[in-house]
């Protein structure tokens, strides 16, 4: 019903603007009067001044003659010319042609619609879209649930043992090392059951912070998922200190998944802005809080982020500065390295040096020193480099993968990945989250030559800390290849000559489709979609070939 009188509304309105064009332009037309109407109105006044000179005696009959014989002669050219103008059949295309113009712009408009819009797509107001939301965040999987779901399940042997092992330990702090050790070796049944026995010796002593962690090792254990296990634990955190960091964080992860975009950015922007300026996971924040806001509606500039300390001369590493802070972190106590706190977003952050000289659980809240740089005789993705001649480090070389497998081999185990949209005017840009399970669309850069374009692009990278580009291969429908996808690849060739990123290329037929069906599918203005969705096709790109290697990590 509601269709119904949206479409009965428009049309009215249709009708009533196209009636007020018509007559505009009818009366536009009676009102243009012929040029030889006008000149026949002329001549008659003419003839009468010609009889009223006759009359007073101031012209002869013979002049008078003369001069009338002239001017008629003159108005029956006149209307002759007039007849010629208004034909019959001229009038009639004249007056059909201002109404055939109106209705062909109609159906034309119609036609559009019909084609690229979503013409029976019913309304759904924001509390209507909220209200889904939440019912859909209510009914969500369960933290068992989830993990049969993807055949995460551990083996009940597993469970028994690590419950076995908890109930001999009856000393927090040895539970506590336990915990620290399982956490990093990836053994999340033993962590989850050694924190559950130390909440449980704690009694009311437990902290917000064991609460944290206790959600923290749910989330890694279903690989970043927040069940309503987890959300449990944050708000028992949260109710015992409002403050803390790592449960406000993940609580906004949550409301990510739950699609309530406006509640996570109400939680993410005072974190980012007024919380620890080292905690690990302001990288992440910053790198998604933008495209957050406008989801949730916001307009929003991302602050501009506190400088780095600085780095030594000669590529030495930073290696007392992080064995300090990892002494204050054992001072302060414990928190999450990177996001969700594995091992393998640590070993892509940090050095060997640095992950030598420091506990790996993550120590306390000023844990920023899990996000340095690489190893002093490691490359930006922690492979060994080859040292150049002057004892600098080089990178490993280009390398233009033949797959994805191939690609994803290359990579570190944590680290963000850029997806390209490579058009003739525009290249779309498209950012994964650091577990490269999400694409999120970045921006568009406006082509102007590839100095300019690949300066751009290799600031974004440094910006977001890429290690890996995804270039859209423009295949034909059948699989072919042609200008655009020669084009493509000379683009890549031309790119790795400027990074030893690892690149690779990815299917990106239909991709432009899929964008514009979202972004309508979104009500985007018309300006709002020529402005981004180059970079949602990107994200399109990027979470295909995330989706890939995603698969053919968990089938190996």
């Amino acid at each position: 019903m509601e269709t119904f009188w949206f479409w009965a509304v428009a049309g009215a309105m249709t009708v009533i603007v196209a009636a007020f064009l018509i007559r505009s332009l009818a009366q536009a037309r009676e009102e243009l009067t012929p040029a030889a109407v006008q000149d026949m109105q002329v001549y008659r006044d003419q003839l009468a001044e010609a009889d009223r000179d006759l009359a007073r005696g101031t012209i002869t009959a013979a002049e008078a003659e003369r001069l009338k014989t002239e001017v008629a002669r003159r108005l029956l050219e006149a209307d002759r010319a007039l007849r010629a103008e208004t034909a019959p059949g001229t009038a009639l295309r004249a007056g059909w042609l201002p109404i055939a113009a109106v209705l062909a712009a109609g159906l034309a408009a119609l036609g559009l619609y019909a084609r690229i819009g979503v013409p029976w797509y019913a309304d759904l107001p924001i509390a209507d879209r909220i209200a889904a939301a939440d019912a859909a965040m209510a009914a969500r999987p369960a933290q068992a649930d989830f993990l049969a779901r993807e055949g995460l399940t551990p083996a009940p042997q597993d469970i028994a043992a690590a419950q076995d092992a908890a109930a001999a330990i009856s000393d927090p702090a040895a539970l506590e090392q336990r915990i620290a050790d399982s956490f990093v070796a990836q053994d999340y049944v033993t962590a989850l059951a050694m924190h559950e026995r130390r909440i449980a010796l704690l009694g009311d002593a437990a902290t917000a912070r064991d609460q944290a962690l206790l959600a923290l090792i749910l989330v890694s254990q279903a690989r970043g998922y927040v069940s309503p296990e987890a959300e449990a634990g944050l708000r028992a955190a949260l109710m015992q200190d409002p403050e803390n960091e790592l449960a406000i964080y993940l609580l906004g992860e949550m409301l990510i998944q739950g699609e309530r975009f406006d509640l996570a950015f109400r939680f993410w922007r005072p974190l980012l802005e007024r919380g620890s300026p080292d905690a690990p996971w302001n990288a992440e924040i910053r790198q998604n809080i933008e495209d957050l806001a406008y989801l949730a509606g916001e307009s929003y500039q991302l602050p501009q982020a506190a400088p780095g300390p600085r780095r030594r001369r000669h590529g030495r590493r930073r290696r007392d500065d992080a064995r300090r802070a990892a002494g204050d972190d054992r001072r302060n106590g414990c928190a999450v390295a990177g996001a969700v706190g594995q091992r393998r977003r640590q070993r892509g952050r940090m050095g060997a040096a640095d992950h030598r000289a420091r506990r790996p659980w993550p120590q306390g809240r000023s844990a920023g020193d899990l996000r340095r740089g690489p190893g002093p005789l490691r490359g930006t993705r922690g492979r060994p480099c080859r040292p150049c001649r002057r004892g600098h480090n080089r990178g490993p070389g280009p390398v233009i993968c033949d797959d994805l497998a191939a690609f994803a081999a290359l990579l570190p185990a944590s680290g963000a990945v850029a997806g390209l949209d490579l058009g003739d005017k525009t290249v779309g840009v498209a950012i994964s989250d650091l577990r490269r399970s999400v694409a999120t669309p970045s921006e568009v850069i406006r082509r102007v030559k590839f100095t300019l374009d690949a300066a751009r692009l290799m600031a974004i990278v440094a910006e977001r800390q890429v290690c890996g580009l995804i270039l859209g291969l423009p295949l034909n429908m059948d699989g072919s290849t042609g200008p655009r996808v020669q084009s493509t690849q000379a683009f890549a060739r031309n790119l790795a000559r400027l990074t030893d990123l690892p690149i690779a290329f990815w299917d990106e037929r239909l991709s432009t489709v899929a964008a514009e069906r979202a972004l309508l599918e979104a009500d985007a203005s018309r300006k709002r979609r020529k402005e981004v969705i180059d970079a949602v096709a990107a994200g399109y790109i990027l979470q295909g070939a995330l989706d890939r290697m995603a698969w053919q990590g968990k089938s190996s």
